[in-house]
């Protein structure tokens, strides 16, 4: 659905994400991951403001750092950034097509390319929020980058979302083990809490060749495949469902 995988993305995967995220169809999950960064990470304490003697501020300083993992065009990083106006953001993908679409999503959002499965380009012990949607994870290196008392939070499809779709278009399964496996992967951190965001949309035949053009699914067909597939799947009622967890630094 999103990716940050060393192949990278195709121009054309690129332009179905972006279509599709702006059309607002998984606003709901941006806002859910807005609020649970909001909840959990505090705004910059007022004594790190530098006053003027009229008590104006000169100066505020540096405020909490997201960093977006495998954030394709920056549709999640921008939105906790409109959100969460206290942070800064940072953005690593491997896809340079989706690097150049994420540099204009957000002021205040840092955009560059990284293999992300071989290390995270960030400094040790910097980041207050890593935040990894739909995208590989590397647990250990999040590790490292997060600060003693940083989060991580992940958001995973469920093995209903887009079930509707998956039984008559090409799009890539989801294991039915992928809660363990996530689970597994972060053993060394505490688990904080789950969120779940479910909901059905209806999806007409131009969002759903979108949705099939901006995954894995599209490395194997043509755009008139995907577009036929997508006109015989005609307007179709889908569920939304993705969990949203927040872990902790440590365990």
């Amino acid at each position: 659905m999103t990716g940050a995988g060393v192949r990278g993305d195709t121009a054309a995967m690129v332009r179905a994400r972006t279509s599709f995220l702006a059309s607002g169809v998984y606003e709901p999950i941006a806002r859910e991951v807005a609020e649970v960064i909001g909840d959990h990470v505090l705004p910059p304490p007022a004594e790190l403001r530098d006053e003027t003697p009229a008590g104006r501020p000169a100066r505020v300083a540096t405020g909490p750092l997201l960093a977006d993992l495998g954030g394709g065009t920056g549709y999640y990083s921008a939105y906790v950034l409109n959100h969460v106006p206290e942070f800064e953001g940072v953005l690593l993908d491997a896809s340079a097509p989706a690097a150049k679409v994420a540099v204009r999503a957000h002021p205040r959002l840092t955009v560059a390319t990284a293999d992300l499965w071989r290390a995270i380009p960030l400094p040790t012990a910097n980041v207050d929020v890593a935040l990894v949607v739909f995208a590989p994870r590397n647990p250990a290196e999040i590790a490292r980058i997060l600060k003693s008392d940083g989060i991580c939070v992940v958001a995973t499809p469920q093995p209903d979302h887009l079930a509707e779709l998956r039984a008559v278009v090409p799009l890539l399964g989801i294991e039915p083990d992928k809660g363990t496996r996530l689970e597994s992967q972060f053993a060394g951190f505490g688990r904080f809490e789950t969120r779940f965001v479910t909901y059905q949309t209806a999806l007409d035949p131009t969002a759903i060749a979108e949705v099939i053009g901006m995954g894995p699914s599209a490395y194997h067909l043509s755009p008139a495949n995907i577009a036929d597939r997508a006109a015989a799947a005609g307007r179709r009622l889908v569920t939304v469902s993705v969990a949203v967890d927040v872990f902790t630094r440590g365990a």
